[in-house]
């Protein structure tokens, strides 16, 4: 199960940079989703960093915020929205990255899990 999660997490952050083709800052965007994607990979292999993970998710809540508009009217049409919400987006997937890595550590503690979630 743990698997699917991050098979679905990887392929919505490849489908979000695959979007970015025709943006102006596409390769900037490209470049936010693929850590998550990054991210995933290495949890699909069993490896979790959760310092990487952490300075992400706060990276990703930092931008959402930042570009939080304030009136989210018609926010399908703003671009600032669009985005934050892209960063929030991003921000569930670490999320559940980090429950992941902390449920391997305590589940099964064993030195092989100790050494495969990395901080």
């Amino acid at each position: 199960m743990k698997t699917a999660i991050n098979v679905i997490i990887l392929l919505a952050m490849l489908a979000s940079m695959g979007v970015q083709y025709n943006d102006p800052d596409g390769i900037v965007w490209a470049i936010i989703y693929g850590y998550a994607a990054i991210m995933a990979i290495a949890a699909i292999r069993g490896k979790y960093n959760l310092s990487m993970l952490i300075i992400g998710l706060i990276g990703y809540l930092i931008g959402a915020k930042i570009l939080l508009p304030p009136d989210l009217d018609n926010w399908i049409t703003n671009e600032l929205a669009r985005e934050s919400g892209g960063l929030l987006v991003s921000a569930i997937c670490l999320i559940i990255l980090i429950i992941q890595a902390f449920m391997a550590k305590i589940t099964l503690g064993s030195d092989e899990t100790q050494s495969a979630v990395s901080e």
